[in-house]
């Protein structure tokens, strides 16, 4: 399907944002009475993410799929997604104490989410438990990250590997429609898409989301009730700027480790398209389709 990738990626967001939104007219308490409510959200989910691209993929024809990095990652970029699983964390952690230090806002778990918590802490069998991960850190991974770091990714990098890094981030953290959040889930996209290039795996990204996002489901909480105390405050923003430096560190320099590997190995490292296939970032900017995504974040965030 010849659309060009400035016009498509958008819309394909723009209908994933819309789905999200008409999702959150569910009533959570009326699920939760139902005999599966897990699976419910499960649906919704792969509703909204999986069907619309599917469909995308679809319509783009055969070979779309090479481009996606379908494939497991090498064992040797093992090192680099622990590093970045940690990271993630760190900057997540670090972002969330500098909101609640300049705006005195404590950022928790997700309402909805916390109303399955609520519901499976209440059951004292493993089975609730392990639901819960599935469907809230999993899934949301997988869905999430075969999106915005499979076929976003994939579209814009006709613009460049920069513009599709950017778009990537910025697609993914206004999805979730808080603007206290934003630069939690900017950081945290930026970490997920150069982690898709380093490791040449979507498998990658999902498992570094899915790790986040077991410890916003389990740790967290916990973790915030003795930060927010104020003698903590100082210590803890400290611990966890000087940790985020070294694991920083660390993700630099397991990426330059695996790209020697791919040097030695003679792989190429380019992501260059072919002049005919590329567009300049400038249009993916200016497209009326991605202005279109910035405005309803705009309308529903304010």
């Amino acid at each position: 399907m010849k659309i060009k990738p400035t016009i498509a990626a958008p819309a394909l967001v723009f209908i994933i944002y819309s789905a999200l939104l008409l999702s959150r007219a569910i009533n959570l308490d009326t699920m939760l009475n139902g005999t599966d409510p897990y699976l419910a959200a499960v649906v919704v989910q792969l509703l909204i993410f999986i069907l619309p691209t599917l469909f995308f993929c679809t319509l783009r024809g055969g070979g779309y799929a090479g481009k996606l990095r379908l494939r497991p990652f090498a064992p040797r970029a093992i090192p680099f997604v622990i590093v970045a699983s940690v990271l993630l964390i760190l900057v997540s952690c670090a972002t969330k104490l500098a909101v609640f230090s300049l705006f005195g806002k404590t950022l928790g778990v997700d309402e909805g989410v916390g109303i399955y918590r609520n519901y499976a802490m209440g059951d004292n069998s493993p089975g609730p438990m392990l639901y819960l991960a599935l469907v809230f850190a999993l899934i949301p991974a997988i869905t999430e990250e075969f999106t915005f770091r499979g076929v976003i990714l994939a579209e814009y990098e006709s613009c460049g590997v920069g513009a599709a890094v950017f778009f990537s981030a910025f697609y993914f953290a206004m999805l979730h429609f808080d603007i206290a959040l934003f630069p939690v889930y900017f950081a945290g996209g930026l970490i997920l898409a150069l982690s898709a290039y380093v490791t040449r795996s979507v498998l990658a990204p999902v498992v570094i989301h899915t790790a986040n996002n077991l410890f916003a489901l389990f740790l967290e909480e916990y973790i915030w009730r003795s930060i927010i105390q104020p003698r903590n405050v100082v210590i803890f923003t400290f611990l966890t700027v000087l940790l985020l430096l070294i694991f920083m560190t660390f993700l630099f320099g397991e990426a330059g480790r695996l790209y020697k590997i791919y040097g030695k190995a003679g792989a190429d490292s380019s992501y260059a398209l072919p002049p005919e296939e590329r567009t300049g970032a400038l249009e993916a900017f200016v497209s009326p389709l991605f202005m279109m995504c910035f405005v309803l974040y705009i309308i529903i965030v304010v």
